[in-house]
């Protein structure tokens, strides 16, 4: 196997996290590996741009099949337990949309965004034992999500979406944030439970397919 991490420190942040990150960082990279038989997949990790951080301390983007990069907020004084409790599974998370992109164009549309998005966001749970991802906890109680994917469908094969609305709560007041993410994730669970199949065999789930048994 062959996954690299590089720790990009030009700002000598996160000096004080380098052991722990040495240490997380290729055992989480390792299992995801694993579970998606990824290989030849290089990991930057940099800390966030002063004052650009969100709430949780932590992100991540997938560039292409072969690189992915996860940002900190060496400025938190918890940067170790983000480290611990969020690193793995935001790892997971982006190696998961490079695993996919090996075989697959580049997302589009919105339906196609709710797919991957829900399949990375699913596969988190095998990288944090088996919690349901943090992304959710503050997702308001009362709304069904199923009412949330009739709102999408006329939309779902349409290039002209907001993603900022449509996932990052944009438009909070119409659409919870984190709304793409949950109709993917709970649309991803369903068709597991429904099909019985791992998160690798699902890899290449197109829209079509993932909702056509709702």
């Amino acid at each position: 196997m062959s996954i690299e991490t590089h720790i990009l420190d030009v700002n000598r942040k996160p000096v004080a996290s380098y052991d722990q990150l040495l240490s997380i960082v290729p055992q989480s990279a390792a299992k995801a590996a694993k579970l998606l038989n990824a290989d030849g997949i290089n990991i930057s990790l940099i800390p966030f741009k002063s004052g650009y951080a969100p709430k949780s301390g932590i992100g991540g983007f997938s560039f292409s099949p072969y690189r992915l990069e996860l940002l900190l907020d060496s400025e938190r004084e918890d940067l170790g337990q983000i480290i611990r409790s969020e690193l793995p599974a935001v790892l997971g998370h982006e190696m998961h949309h490079c695993v996919r992109a090996k075989h697959n164009s580049n997302p589009a549309t919105l339906g196609e965004f709710i797919t991957i998005e829900g399949l990375a966001t699913h596969f988190e749970i095998q990288m944090n034992g088996g919690v349901q991802p943090s992304l959710f906890k503050k997702f308001p109680a009362k709304v069904d999500w199923r009412d949330l994917l009739e709102e999408a469908l006329p939309s779902l094969n349409t290039k002209a979406f907001s993603f900022n609305d449509w996932f990052l709560g944009g438009n909070a007041e119409q659409i919870p944030k984190y709304t793409g993410y949950m109709i993917g994730f709970l649309a991803v669970s369903y068709y597991k439970s429904q099909a019985e199949v791992s998160d690798f065999d699902m890899i290449d789930l197109t829209c079509d397919e993932l909702l056509q048994h709702l």
